[in-house]
């Protein structure tokens, strides 16, 4: 007999759910809830990887524009960070037949969609450097909010759809595998596409916009179909609505977060040179599609990372895991700002062969630090919540999950604050066109500034960040044998809740039984008599233990005597 049992549970281990149990997470939810990732990550890796480049390269800003949107970036960032606590204090205080996460999958990613395509849009004619600026401005603002109204709930859905810590890495592990195919198409097709163009701007305006309208109608499907095929289970259904200043004191009360919070800031020019390969492609190397192999480096190291993730992390736990990984990649990165100085140019540019080699080779390696931080972040913040409930009784899934893109923003905040001061003050935009180098109409120590400084960033700035991240995880204590311990100590809370409430509505029950009891008697007794109901019904209920009809015999006596 054939057994029809051995698929499902080939699949089953892979996405680590039991299909068994019609109660708990399943295959379906996990692949949705993925391909949902990789609409997402479509949209973000455009405008956090592009959009700079295309506003410095095709959109005729100068070096003063370049200071502008150095700040502009920075702020943008910054409020669109300190918006996803307001974002997550939004999504606990949903209430919808849908759950409180779920709704956003359904109706964000339309605006997301259009405000992706405006921010790729030029103004018409020819507009001043002021106007230009000030359109990026407003719409990059209006993207961040949009984009943070799914980007908090899409991450806090996984707490909610499994409490169970290591079926929560295995998902999320899936997830950021298709994250990073999402990312990793965006990354690698767009620079082999612009590099193949001719450097005039007005035809790479008219590419990314292109690039733009096709990314958003492959990316927002996917969004329907994780609000369609996943579901809520573990949420405060009852909970009383927290107040944004409820929140933040929630947090200060989970201290696992706040560390992941301070690992984020540590840390957040750890994949800066994800941003400055562009620039490295273009002026140091002097071929922009060269990007496209550095974007696709970074993936075997990451994918690798990604697939080991579940492992390691169980058998040497979360915290060592992404601790290690990331000293080793932040020292391999450190050495490799050494190896890129150059006699020509007299300077660390990273432009001779030894160093484009061991670029290539580190970056590789580097990915893999990257990979694991992609998974360990949302799977502790995860744990953070069990924690919090342990301590407090509240979940606060919302603003627990703002902290992760919160932390996200911070990093893509500074670092293209640095990128872009260091351009700017280096004059990237007086020695390039097009963002090709000129080399034969400058002065080369001005050429070799602006290549150092890119090489600087790229490496040393980069490794130091990576290898810091270290320090706020030798105060993390809150291990996977705490994490289980904890969520046990909540059920066993719910549990015991839950059964003196059903004692007390059983008792109330037997209560209002027994109230009811003696009329019914008396209506009965009535009955048999022939005596009015209704009088029956007026009168005080009998006792039990004094019989209806004692006085009679007393009439009887009085009568004889």
């Amino acid at each position: 007999m054939t057994d029809t049992t051995s698929k499902p549970k080939f699949f089953d281990k892979i996405l680590g759910v039991d299909s068994s149990d019609k109660n708990s997470m399943q295959s379906k939810e996990v692949v949705s809830y993925s391909i949902a990732g990789l609409g997402q990550n479509i949209i973000c890796q455009l405008v956090t990887t592009f959009f700079m480049y295309y506003l410095t390269t095709a959109c005729g800003i100068d070096d003063s524009g370049i200071m502008y949107l150095a700040y502009m970036f920075l702020f943008a960032r910054l409020f669109d960070a300190f918006n996803d606590p307001i974002m997550g204090t939004i999504v606990d205080r949903t209430k919808s037949k849908w759950g409180k996460m779920r709704p956003y999958l359904l109706f964000s990613p339309i605006p997301i969609a259009i405000f992706t395509v405006l921010l790729f849009t030029t103004l018409p004619g020819d507009v001043s450097q002021t106007a230009k600026l000030a359109y990026s401005t407003v719409i990059y603002l209006l993207w961040g909010i949009a984009y943070t109204s799914v980007d908090v709930p899409y991450w806090g859905l996984a707490s909610s759809m499994t409490s169970d810590t290591n079926k929560r890495n295995t998902m999320l592990t899936v997830a950021r595998l298709f994250c990073t195919v999402g990312s990793g198409l965006v990354s690698v097709v767009i620079p082999i596409i612009t590099g193949a163009l001719d450097p005039d701007p007005s035809i790479l305006r008219t590419a990314y916009l292109i690039i733009a309208i096709v990314s958003v109608l492959i990316a927002v499907p996917p969004f329907f179909l994780g609000f369609k095929n996943t579901k809520e289970r573990f949420f405060e259904a009852n909970k009383e609505k927290e107040s944004l200043k409820d929140n933040i004191k929630l947090l200060f009360k989970n201290k696992p977060i706040l560390l992941m919070i301070a690992i984020g800031v540590v840390g957040s020019l750890r994949t800066i040179y994800m941003t400055t390969a562009l620039y490295y492609a273009s002026v140091n190397l002097g071929n922009t599609s060269l990007a496209a192999a550095m974007f696709m480096l970074v993936v075997p190291g990451g994918l690798v990372a990604t697939l080991l993730t579940p492992y390691l992390s169980k058998k040497f736990g979360k915290r060592n895991v992404f601790l290690w990984s990331h000293v080793i990649g932040g020292i391999l990165l450190i050495a490799l700002f050494f190896m890129g100085y150059d006699a020509k140019y007299g300077a660390f540019t990273g432009t001779t062969g030894l160093a484009q080699i061991m670029f290539y080779i580190i970056i590789i390696i580097a990915g893999v630090p990257t990979g694991f931080s992609n998974i360990l972040t949302y799977s502790m913040i995860g744990d953070s919540i069990d924690y919090l409930e342990d301590k407090t009784g509240k979940r606060a899934e919302g603003i627990c999950y703002a902290m992760q893109t919160l932390i996200s923003k911070i990093g893509m905040a500074l670092t293209a604050f640095v990128t872009l001061l260091v351009l700017g003050k280096a004059g990237y935009a007086t020695v390039t066109a097009g963002g090709s180098l000129d080399p034969t109409s400058y002065d080369i120590d001005v050429i070799s500034n602006v290549m150092s400084n890119i090489w600087l960033v790229t490496t040393l700035a980069c490794g130091i960040s990576m290898a810091a991240c270290a320090i706020p995880l030798l105060f993390y204590k809150f291990n996977e044998k705490e994490q289980a311990e904890a969520v046990a100590r909540v059920a066993a809370r719910k549990a015991a809740a839950q059964a003196s409430t059903d004692f007390v509505e059983a008792t109330v029950a037997v209560d209002e039984q027994n109230e009811a009891k003696p009329i019914e008697e008396a209506i009965a007794e009535c009955i048999a008599e022939d005596v009015n109901v209704e009088e029956a019904k007026d009168a005080p209920a009998p006792q039990e233990e004094t019989p209806a009809k004692t006085p009679k015999p007393r009439a009887k006596k009085k009568k004889e005597e």
